[in-house]
């Protein structure tokens, strides 16, 4: 008897003091049963007001379902989307509760003990393996990168869209610019140079108080070099243009001066003009130009534009055709250009702009179209040249002063709808303003000052004159 009453003795203290060295090492034990609350639970874990509760609240934990053994970390972490801290504090619940050996920590109550019994054994730790630790890290650091990855996609799918909406906005605002352009501004109508009607002409014509008169008769010399008609074999001005041109260039030659045929060039007099009623498209069949023209630069130095008519009934017909590239090419080129509707025989038709100055209709039409008509290819040629020694002249007193009779030719092609480029101070802009007399007047005056200036740099101050 005294024997089993020390082993009993010496049981209990054991157990007792098992009991001790457990309690020493986790102060403040908490008693986890299936009574314990959510809230108890927070409070015990100290969980600061600023954490989310809201997953361990709708988790509803209580002693049953922490104690239950398919609760495990995972499970509290990837399912509930609760912390890791909180989740191993919660697991610690349990592993830090005594065992079933312990029976001062728990007193089970009847079957609810005798299941919370066989439960507790069974977790004296809350991670079976280091292993499990280490693969729940590697599994958020995967999980980390494939969130960083998904973020930096929507961010390059919103600057993207946002990139769409601006081009969208950008092009809807050029869109709704442009509705505003065509609202205000008239609109117009594109017309082909060789098929525009009478009333399209009439109100370019009174538009730009465009008037027409025909030239005086012109007396040519007697002996004029006898140039044959061209033989058009019947065909059409498209299919003997090439020979056509090469009948310029052997019978109507300029010297520094070259024709090039721009049948091909199909929009060479396209002019699209605020002050033009409607939209020029088309060309002419041959142009004149200075010999060192690139072909990219062919509309601003025209001289002559041809066009080429198998008939003097065509030729006839064509009247608006020539007004159309008359106008046309003196706005292109940088030269007052003179057109020439023929059929390489018998009929030649020229026109050029001119001045008006009669008083008592220049206020209405400040613009006139000359026409003349020409019977022979010899006469035509006779025609161009007069027009080239005169197209250029060089700045010298003698073609500043010419007779009034020599000017009635010379200056019809004074009028300019548009100045050169290099016209700095619209001088010729101003001489078109000005009459003969008072041209001739101005012009004389600033010829004689730059004269005395040249002078001045080897004469003394007090003789210079102006």
């Amino acid at each position: 008897m005294n024997t089993n009453n020390n082993n009993q003795q010496t049981t209990t203290t054991t157990t007792t003091s098992s009991t001790n060295i457990r309690t020493q090492q986790i102060p403040n034990a908490f008693t986890l049963t299936e009574g314990t609350t959510t809230q108890q639970i927070i409070d015990h874990l100290k969980i600061p007001d600023g954490v989310d509760k809201s997953n361990i609240s709708k988790f509803n934990i209580n002693g049953s379902s922490l104690l239950n053994p398919e609760v495990t970390l995972d499970i509290l972490i990837r399912t509930l989307g609760i912390s890791l801290p909180t989740a191993l504090s919660l697991l610690a619940l349990r592993t830090t509760t005594p065992s079933a050996t312990t029976p001062s920590a728990i007193t089970p109550s009847g079957r609810q003990g005798h299941q919370i019994e066989q439960v507790l054994p069974s977790y004296t730790n809350c991670l079976r393996t280091d292993t499990d630790l280490v693969s729940l890290f590697k599994d958020f650091l995967v999980q980390s990168a494939e969130s960083s990855r998904r973020q930096e996609e929507l961010l390059k799918e919103s600057s993207r869209r946002q990139e769409e909406l601006l081009k969208e906005s950008s092009r809807r605002q050029e869109d709704l610019l442009k509705d505003i352009q065509k609202s205000l501004s008239p609109q117009r109508d594109q017309v082909s140079i060789s098929k525009i009607k009478t009333a399209q002409w009439d109100t370019v014509q009174n538009s730009l108080g465009i008037d027409f008169i025909t030239s005086k008769e012109i007396s040519f010399p007697k002996d004029l070099i006898h140039i044959p008609n061209f033989d058009w074999e019947g065909k059409s001005e498209q299919t003997m243009t090439t020979p056509a041109v090469q009948h310029l260039t052997k019978y109507f030659s300029f010297p520094d001066h070259k024709y090039i045929n721009t049948s091909g060039k199909k929009d060479l007099l396209y002019l699209n003009h605020p002050s033009i009623p409607i939209i020029f498209k088309g060309n002419a069949n041959v142009v004149l130009v200075p010999a060192n023209t690139p072909n990219e630069e062919i509309f601003h130095n025209i001289l002559f534009t041809i066009d080429f008519k198998t008939s003097s009934d065509r030729v006839e017909s064509s009247r608006l055709q020539a007004n159309s590239q008359l106008l046309c090419s003196n706005i292109k080129s940088s030269y007052p250009v003179i057109n020439i509707i023929t059929d390489l025989g018998s009929t030649w038709r020229f026109k050029w702009f001119q001045e008006n100055t009669d008083p008592e209709t220049k206020n209405e039409n400040p613009k006139l179209i000359v026409t003349c008509a020409i019977d022979s290819p010899s006469k035509a040629y006779e025609l161009m040249k007069m027009r080239m020694r005169n197209l250029t002249p060089h700045f010298s007193l003698t073609k500043i002063l010419k007779s009034k009779a020599d000017l009635n030719f010379i200056n019809p092609i004074k009028f300019r709808l548009k100045s050169k480029a290099n016209d700095v101070g619209n001088i010729e802009d101003l001489l078109d303003i000005l009459d003969e007399d008072e041209a001739k007047d101005m012009l004389t005056h600033h010829f004689l000052h730059h004269l005395s200036l040249l002078e001045g740099q080897t004469r003394p101050p007090d003789q210079m004159y102006i």
